[in-house]
Parts: structure tokens; sequence; C-alpha cells
């Protein structure tokens, strides 16, 4: 038998609970004013830390079973934390900060969404969730900001994370911050989506595995990646600038990227800045792809293969050279489709 004392809302309620081992409690937890500790199996329908007020959930082992969705900082002015050290959290969904102010730190344990993941949800929103450790599995689509006007920060330093999509700036703020552990994206990871967002990727240690990254991808969207270590694996297309209108922005100054496919300004505006590291090309990279593409590439310090480099396809490509090593094993062209432009100056 296992007993958990909560008191919701300070000293207005308090009660003790008891259940049997594996016995299962289908109702909605909300906690507000006090700190609740997890170590055995418990089950409900929807969690609310923080609904109204201040609460705090912490598990260092059983399983905690959420069958519709977690709500962290629900409404305007609350705030809700949940401490993960061990054992094993499963929803439907998650929502890190919806109205308020929601934070969640993983050491260790399992978390799994069979749904999707929001960090930073309605306007005003703001979401943080601290890796250091364990497994993080979003079987949908993990959001860093997900309306107008919400923010949203991934902290991954150690442990695993994977998901099918990711959103980093849908609408609102996202930054997502990795000194450590692994990333793996199922499909695409997006930086900056709509109009007026603003999504941020610091790679600094660890891995990141993804089929496809689109750095700003539609009009008014704004996307960058900054990347001082760690290995970016792209295993099929990687765009700056996806849609005209949009802006997308890579700087390397360290680490390992190598990707299938590179575009620098595929429709919109896309600059690539390297000063160091290695961006490895396994099939082409194109500056100024497509015919509202404007792309430009700098290249100040480290090395750049590739077997194919276009600069300035069906749109405008610029390669500026000023040192580094750029070794191309088959074909350089320079405006490569009638009546467009691409510029190759000269290294100083």
């Amino acid at each position: 038998m296992s007993c958990w004392h909560w008191r919701l809302l300070g000293a207005t309620l308090a009660l003790t609970v008891c259940l049997i081992t594996g016995a299962s409690m289908a109702a909605d937890l909300v906690i507000d004013g006090t700190t609740v500790t997890v170590d055995s199996d418990v089950s409900f329908d929807n969690e609310y830390i923080g609904n109204s007020s201040t609460g705090t959930l912490n598990q260092s082992g059983g399983t905690n079973t959420v069958s519709s969705l977690l709500t962290l900082g629900s409404q305007s002015g609350s705030s809700g934390t949940y401490n993960l050290s061990g054992g094993s959290l499963s929803t439907n969904g998650a929502i890190i900060g919806d109205g308020g102010t929601g934070t969640f730190n993983q050491t260790g344990g399992t978390n799994a969404q069979f749904g999707n993941l929001f960090l930073g949800y309605s306007s005003g929103g703001s979401g943080t969730y601290n890796q250091t450790g364990g497994t993080n599995t979003v079987a949908g689509i993990f959001f860093l900001a997900h309306d107008s006007g919400s923010s949203g920060t991934y902290n991954l330093s150690g442990g695993n994370l994977s998901a099918g999509f990711g959103y980093v700036g849908r609408q609102g703020v996202g930054v997502f911050n990795q000194s450590g552990g692994i990333m793996r994206i199922s499909n695409n990871l997006q930086l900056g989506y709509y109009p007026g967002s603003s999504g941020t990727y610091n790679l600094s240690g660890g891995s990141l595995f993804a089929p496809a990254e689109t750095i700003g991808v539609l009009v008014g969207g704004v996307g960058v990646f900054n990347q001082s270590g760690g290995t970016n694996t792209v295993t099929d297309f990687l765009a700056l600038g996806y849609r005209s209108g949009s802006s997308g922005t890579y700087n390397l100054s360290g680490g390992s990227l190598v990707s299938a496919y590179e575009s620098i300004g595929f429709q919109g505006l896309g600059t690539f800045y390297q000063s160091g590291g290695i961006n490895t090309v396994t099939g082409e990279l194109v500056v100024g792809d497509s015919t509202s593409g404007n792309g430009t590439y700098h290249l100040r310090g480290g090395s750049l293969a590739a077997p194919s480099e276009i600069i300035g396809s069906f749109g405008i490509g610029v390669f500026n050279q000023s040192g580094g090593t750029n070794t191309v094993t088959g074909d350089l062209r320079i405006g490569d489709q009638l009546n467009r432009s691409g510029d190759l100056p000269p290294k100083n």
C-alpha cells in the first residue's frame, strides 16, 4: 500500500490518499500552493501543476500515467514545476507553460508523450524544459512557443530526446540549447515558422540527427542555427530561407555538420557564416536555389567539402571566401541557369 499526503491551496484542504500498489485513480489532479511527491504507481485523467497559483510535483519512482493532458502553469500568473528523477511519466500530451510559467526538470527516468509537447502555449505563456539525463520521447510534435506572444526554451545537456517533428518558434520566440545528449527528429526540424516568429538552435555539444532541417520557414519567419561544437547530421535536406520572405542563418564556428543537400536561400533569404568547424555535403551545395532565392556563403575558416557546388542556380548566389578550405570534388558552377546571377569573388 502506498500513501500520498496532499495539501491543496495552502492550508485550506489537506487529505491523505492510500492506494494498493497497482491500483488506479481516474480523476483530475490539481496541485496549487503545495508540493506533491510521487514514488509509486498513480493514474489520472488530467494533471494541473500550478493551476491558479504555484505547484510542484516531484517524481522519484513508480509510474505516473496521465490519460489526457499534463499542464504546468495553466492560468495567467500561475507557476508549475515537475521534477522527474526516476520512474516513468506517460501522458497523451503535455503543456509546459499554458497561460502561466511552467518548468520541467528531468535528471533521470522516462518521459513518454504519445501526442505533442508544448513549451509556451498561449500568449503570455512561458515554458522551459531542462534535461540532464533520462529519456524524453515525443511521438508527435514538440512545439517551442506555439502561439504569438509565447516563449519556449529547451535545454538539453544529457540524456536522449526524440520527436516526430520539431517547431522551434512556431508563432512566438523559441530557443533550443544543446550542450550534450542526443536529439533525434524523425521528420523535419523547423526554426521560425510563421510570420513574426523567431527560432534559434544553439548546438555546442552532443549530437543532433534529422532527415530535414528548415531554418526560416514561411514569410516573416526568422530562424538561426548557431553551431560551436557537437555534430549535426541531416540525412536529406538543409534549407536556409525556405519560402519567399523568410530568413534563415547558419553560423558554424566549431563541430561538424554533415548533410546530403544544402540550400542557402531556397526561396527566401539564406546566409551561411563559417568561421570554423567542418561542413561536409555528401550531395550538392546550392547558394541561391529557386527563382526568389537569395543566398550568401561566407567561408572565413574551417573546411567545406562537396561533390558539387552551384552558386546562383535559379536565384541569386554569392560565395565569399576569406579563409578556410573549400574542396569541390566534382563540378563548380557559377550562374547555373540562364539569366541567373552567381558570384564567386577570389580569396583575399
